[in-house]
């Protein structure tokens, strides 16, 4: 190909390229157009907690059941389901299912068990003792913090042999629930404690879709409704 050649080819696609920047470039086809569209608004669908309620047929069961009605119509049980502390523990179906025990229940108010999580180091030594094994930390500790974790370590092993209590602290979803300040401090109230042994809500715990219910709008309106 000669020179002249060569700049003739690249003068005409350059007067081609002005025409489109004046112009505007062409549109795309309008099949070619959905196609791209449609990739473009095209974004993996998030999993909306009612997502959960819906894909759960024991959980719509449960909504529609005279369980749930009893629920919600009680006071007791209503004080429980408007508790951010608590719905946040009896959205999980492991606590859910730890609390049917009635030694369990009870023992959420005992004031021996709150004081073992409000101490740091009577919640490790409680963690330690469970796994059956000592921690890195305790083998590197000074003499004092040795001596204070084997103080620790000689209540939790009391606590353990205690039937209510040991039981209670071999839960783990009840350790995890223990764990949180703001659920032990609704675990000293008196109404809670009343409410967590309320027929309505002991009927209702029973049920196995009771967990997932609780993520339910159905439940939220009713509540915000009374």
């Amino acid at each position: 190909m000669t020179k002249k050649a060569m700049w003739g080819i690249a003068a005409a696609a350059a007067a081609v390229l002005v025409v489109f920047v004046v112009r505007g470039f062409p549109t795309v086809d309008r099949g070619t157009e959905g196609t791209i569209g449609a990739a473009k608004k095209y974004q993996a669908p998030q999993i909306a907690e009612n997502d959960v309620v819906l894909a759960d047929p024991a959980a719509q069961q449960f909504l529609q059941s005279e369980t749930f009605d009893h629920l919600i119509k009680d006071p007791q049980a209503r004080t429980l389901l408007s508790n951010p502390a608590l719905m946040a523990e009896l959205k999980r179906a492991e606590f859910t299912k730890a609390i049917r025990d009635e030694d369990i229940r009870a023992t959420l108010h005992n004031d021996a068990l709150a004081r073992l999580f409000d101490d740091a180091l009577t919640r490790n030594a409680l963690e330690d003792l469970l796994r059956a094994n000592a921690s890195a930390a305790v083998k590197q500790a000074s003499a004092e913090a040795s001596l204070k974790r084997n103080d620790a370590r000689g209540v939790v092993e009391k606590a353990l042999k205690d039937p209510a209590l040991g039981k209670a602290l071999r839960e783990p979803a009840v350790r995890e629930a223990m764990a949180k300040a703001e659920f032990r401090k609704e675990m000293a109230r008196n109404d809670i404690a009343d409410a967590m042994h309320s027929a309505a809500f002991l009927k209702a715990i029973q049920d196995a879709g009771f967990s997932k219910a609780l993520y339910s709008n159905r439940l939220a309106s009713e509540l915000a409704a009374r």
